[in-house]
């Protein structure tokens, strides 16, 4: 209903322009069917950030996720390689671990 409202508001403006600096439009804030379809496009936002979370988690590239998700089509996911725990990559400081002693203990700090 919005873009005939638009137009209407437009096609009347040809019969009483406004006055100089406004223009002729509509209040929907006291509607309460589009109010219902806000709250059905926040719903729908919702779940979408919700898949986009889970699919981000899952591994696949932020950027790719999104643009399947708002498109709909899926075959637009590319997977990084990293699974859940993984989405970071090792870092070598965390891989560098002292070299075990023969009684199993760490050895001690220098």
């Amino acid at each position: 209903m919005r873009p005939l409202w638009r137009n209407m508001a437009g096609s009347l403006a040809t019969l009483v322009p406004p006055p100089a600096g406004a223009e002729l439009w509509y209040d929907d804030r006291d509607i309460p069917f589009l109010q219902e379809d806000q709250k059905d496009a926040a719903e729908i936002r919702q779940i979408q950030a919700s898949s986009i979370l889970q699919l981000v988690n899952a591994g696949y590239q932020p950027a790719t996720v999104v643009d399947a998700v708002t498109s709909g089509d899926l075959s637009r996911l590319v997977h990084t390689g990293l699974y859940s725990v993984q989405l970071q990559p090792p870092q070598a400081s965390a891989l560098a671990l002292p070299a075990p002693t023969p009684n199993g203990k760490p050895a001690p700090a220098a």
